[in-house]
């Protein structure tokens, strides 16, 4: 079980990066003073069940940030948990927590699966759901009206300035559902971001991604994203039955679904409409990539690290 003093300095270290000071938070908790706060970042007294939610509310925090993972898992992600309780929070209480956790997320993905008759966390279930999607959404043929997707999920939706590096970000938690696009981006390239956000928020299973913990998602959950956003706004079996358009005119049938034409020729090669790329669609394919390349070595070359990549 965790020590007060390890909880105190996790308390402690979530509030300087909320950037608060020992007094603003005591003030939110209703003391007078700051030496509460002191002592229990010193794990001098014990946090009660109470105060420690309220806590993780104030320092838009998940709970589980202070609680200790007791079953070793690394899905367990929460992005909030509220409790109702009679006193502190036992080691039993939280290993029943995980398990209710663990067998709801469990009883969600066999659902969905009996659903679709296939596992979402393949690339076959990620397509099955973008059309399971479009049925829902009474979608028979693109465009896509994504303002009404994103209502339809009680999604939020901006245009903000993210830079050179970002194209779009999902930011999820116990108040929020919000999809932001760089509003530099060209028009195709928002609806392709605000696709591709889509598919993390129904294809994600690593938990809930929440602003505390921005970085380089999932590798395998970006690649099944990129199905899915694809297969949303292209259906592959639309772009069979349209062969014959495909090929007289690659361009018309991407303007039709309002994605670029470059993006559009590459995912109906990767669902069998072979077609080469147009020498000058291909050219500018090229100069974009190398564009972007450079972008990306050049902010590497200036920090330690390699950049963090939010698609």
């Amino acid at each position: 079980m965790i020590t007060d003093v390890e909880l105190g300095k996790r308390i402690r270290i979530a509030r300087e990066n909320r950037r608060l000071t020992q007094v603003e938070l005591g003030r939110r908790l209703g003391y007078t003073s700051h030496v509460p706060i002191v002592n229990l970042e010193g794990g001098k007294t014990h946090v009660t069940l109470v105060d420690l939610q309220k806590i993780a509310q104030i320092l838009r925090v998940p709970l589980a940030s202070f609680i200790p993972d007791l079953g070793g898992t690394k899905e367990l992600d929460y992005s909030s948990v509220s409790l109702r309780a009679d006193g502190d929070l036992l080691p039993e209480d939280q290993a029943n927590i995980e398990r209710l956790y663990q067998a709801k997320r469990k009883e969600r993905q066999n659902i969905q699966q009996n659903l679709l008759g296939v596992d979402t966390r393949s690339v076959d279930g990620a397509r099955a759901l973008a059309r399971y999607h479009l049925r829902e959404l009474g979608i028979e043929r693109p465009p896509v009206n994504l303002k009404n997707a994103l209502a339809h999920w009680h999604i939020d939706y901006d245009e903000v300035d993210l830079g050179e590096r970002i194209s779009g970000v999902l930011i999820r938690d116990w108040q929020l559902r919000l999809i932001c696009v760089n509003k530099m981006d060209s028009s195709p390239r928002k609806r392709m971001t605000v696709a591709h956000e889509l598919g993390h928020f129904h294809v994600g299973w690593k938990g809930l991604h929440y602003i505390t913990k921005l970085g380089i998602r999932h590798g395998e959950e970006e690649g099944l994203a990129y199905e899915y956003a694809n297969e949303l706004l292209a259906p592959s079996m639309w772009l069979k039955e349209n062969r014959e358009r495909w090929e007289r005119n690659p361009v018309g049938l991407a303007l039709e679904c309002q994605v670029s034409p470059i993006a559009l020729e590459i995912w109906a090669a990767r669902v069998g409409l072979p077609l080469p790329l147009d020498p000058e669609l291909r050219r500018k394919h090229v100069e974009v990539t190398e564009t972007w390349e450079k972008k990306r070595l050049k902010y590497s070359s200036t920090t330690k690290r390699a950049p963090h990549t939010l698609s």
